[in-house]
């Protein structure tokens, strides 16, 4: 069994998920974990992202931190600085 990549740099694991289809929407048909990354850098909201192997579906969230537990094989990969920099720039509910 191989066991899947954890997050790319820059990002951190933090098992869990958020319920729905994604808070900025989601993607399917992704080629890999990175793809999902470059959706989310592209996103100036994006803090974290939830990325399935077997699915091949990436998620998209302006939270950071997940809300229910851990879903199937997602992943859920926040920014390591996203909170504090989501706080600082858009003065949100820290």
């Amino acid at each position: 069994l191989i066991s899947a990549p954890e997050c790319p740099t820059g990002y951190l694991i933090n098992p869990g998920s958020i319920s729905g289809k994604g808070q900025l929407g989601y993607h399917k048909n992704m080629g890999s974990m990175d793809d999902c990354l470059q959706l989310c850098e592209a996103e100036e909201y994006c803090c974290s992202f939830e990325y399935s192997d077997s699915k091949k579906r990436c998620y998209l969230n302006v939270d950071c931190h997940p809300t229910k537990g851990s879903y199937k094989d997602y992943k859920f990969c926040m920014k390591e600085t996203g909170k504090l920099m989501f706080c600082i720039e858009k003065v949100s509910k820290c």
